[in-house]
């Protein structure tokens, strides 16, 4: 490339153009002011065709516009270069530039040959202006004639309207959606339309000389009386009032009235209303405002997950990240504890990691009705003496101590019917929130209650206890209480418990005193095959203080 480029920038052989204009200030100047104002204008052109071309794209041929830009585009490079050869001669360069300048023009000027005839075709703003006027002219002329037309038609068809009008009303009062009804002057009904029939199920003779008031729903009675004050006191407007109708079922229908006063009109005189059927969209509303509410429910809880999220995922994976750092960086210069010690932190974070998945898994199965319950057969003294075995092991700042009472008879011994992974999420959540929300050193006691027809587990703690004001909201998805300050939590535990004991059909009783500890206390029948047999489970939520 650098070598197609040397001939034109070479100057070897060749002296300036200013020796021409044998260096004199004045004259140079003047070739250079000159050039460089040409050169000035001509850029500026095409930038104002290239506007009116974008701005204007109804403009037939707006290519030309285009052809002349970069026609006078390359005109202004040629002025430039004659300002650069005043000092320096790449007179190759320059004519190249030119012959560029010559194709274009060249180009320009053919295709504006067989351009010009279509130009000239097009009509001029006079041409345009006379044929508006014509059309203009001609649309007057067929509004007069359709004006005339309808005038005809209508004069045609009004004998055979006003014939009609009469049988059509009666239909419409026969088969209308709405009861239209008239009262006298004084306020009783003297006119019902048939079609009180077909929407209420009465005749309309059982209607005949009763009150309004008398009509409507007990409650509705004042909203009735208001609406005949109304239409006698200001005969000149309409009055809207909303009031419930008793059916022939025994069911009450919502409905809109309207009452116009036609005291005045002879024949008439009487208060007309209608009274249009609205159950469906009062029933609509009902289910809009629930729909509503429960996207804020969904909104909230979505913005909550998010909270959550950004919280509970940034502590464990900076620590994944600090310690892989360490690893990275000084690995060579670490004792194998100091490694395992940092291994021991990427696998405490990625386990806490997937403890939150986990719980956000199993709210959104329970949220779906996908959570599964399946119980089987489960010795829940071992079962409990496990799990506690577990959770002290990552819980050395604490002592959990596990007391079992066996009530049961000989004959109940056997082993109890509960969904093992349901409950050793109930246990998990509440031993690990209690350990967690108490108090370094100090004790938590478990307390195992075997009886014949339920098991009862307790859980208490000395920790940092409730407040009353977190008690009603203690359950929900992502709340947690507001004493907790910096303890980490995501506030999906407790909604699990609550949800996997609905599961089993217990109940769940919370006693608790700020700064002086927590007692959680379940309680789930034994036999839970025999509930999924013969009984729904209806789950319970006790609070005591």
């Amino acid at each position: 490339m650098l070598n197609l480029l040397h001939p034109l920038l070479n100057s070897n052989g060749f002296i300036p153009h200013g020796h021409c204009y044998l260096w004199k200030p004045a004259l140079v100047w003047l070739h250079i002011l000159s050039d460089s104002v040409i050169a000035l204008s001509y850029f500026s052109i095409p930038c104002l065709l290239v506007y009116f071309v974008s701005k204007r794209r109804d403009i037939p041929f707006n290519w030309i516009f285009l052809m002349f830009g970069a026609f006078i585009i390359a005109c202004g490079t040629g002025h430039l270069m004659d300002i650069w050869t005043l000092w320096y001669p790449t007179y190759w360069l320059s004519g190249l530039v030119k012959a560029l300048t010559a194709l274009i023009s060249m180009y320009t000027a053919l295709e504006l040959i067989p351009l010009i005839p279509k130009a000239l075709a097009l009509p001029s703003p006079a041409q345009l202006e006379a044929a508006n006027r014509d059309l203009e002219q001609a649309l007057k002329q067929l509004q007069q004639a359709q004006s005339q037309l309808i005038q005809t038609e209508i004069k045609l068809a009004k004998t055979e309207i006003l014939q009609q009008s009469e049988e059509r009303f009666r239909s419409l009062l026969q088969n209308a959606s709405n009861i239209i009804a008239t009262l006298g002057a004084g306020g009783r009904v003297v006119y019902v339309s048939p079609s009180l029939t077909h929407i209420l199920g009465y005749q309309p003779e059982s209607w005949i000389a009763k009150n309004l008031p008398e009509l409507v729903h007990p409650d509705d009675g004042l909203y009735a009386e208001a609406l005949l004050c109304q239409a006698f006191d200001n005969p000149s407007q309409k009055t809207i009032v909303e009031f419930r109708l008793h059916h022939a079922d025994g069911s009450w229908h919502d409905f809109e009235a309207i009452a116009k006063n036609l005291l005045d009109e002879p024949n008439v005189a009487g208060i007309v209303i209608t009274c249009r059927d609205i159950t469906e969209r009062k029933q609509a509303e009902a289910d809009v405002r629930k729909a509503l509410e429960k996207e804020r429910e969904l909104n909230e809880l979505k913005s909550r997950f998010i909270s959550m999220a950004s919280h509970e995922f940034r502590t464990p994976l900076a620590v994944v990240s600090s310690s892989i750092g360490i690893l990275e960086d000084y690995g060579d210069r670490l004792n194998a504890a100091q490694s395992q010690k940092q291994f021991q932190h990427v696998q405490k974070s990625i386990n806490h990691i997937t403890q939150l998945l986990d719980d956000v898994l199993m709210i959104n199965r329970v949220e779906g009705g996908k959570l599964e319950f399946m119980p089987t057969p489960i010795n829940v003294m071992q079962f409990c003496h496990s799990l506690v075995e577990e959770i002290q092991l990552s819980a050395p700042c604490h002592q959990i101590t596990l007391f079992i009472t066996d009530e049961r008879d000989a004959a109940s011994k056997s082993h109890a019917q509960l969904d093992k992974k349901l409950l050793q999420s109930i246990l998990t959540n509440l031993l690990s929130n209690a350990v967690k929300y108490s108090f370094a050193g100090s004790i938590i006691d478990f307390n195992l209650i075997c009886q014949n027809e339920k098991t009862i587990f307790k859980i208490q703690d000395k920790g940092i206890g409730i407040p009353d004001d977190d008690r009603d909201h203690l359950f929900k998805t992502f709340h947690r209480a507001k004493n907790v300050g910096n303890i980490p939590g995501t506030g999906l535990g407790l909604s699990i418990v609550k949800r996997c004991i609905d599961l089993h059909g217990g109940e769940i009783q919370v006693h608790s005193q700020v700064n002086m500890g927590t007692t959680f206390t379940i309680t789930i029948p034994t036999n839970q095959m025999e509930l999924i047999a013969g009984k729904p489970l209806l789950p319970s939520l006790l609070y005591s203080h």
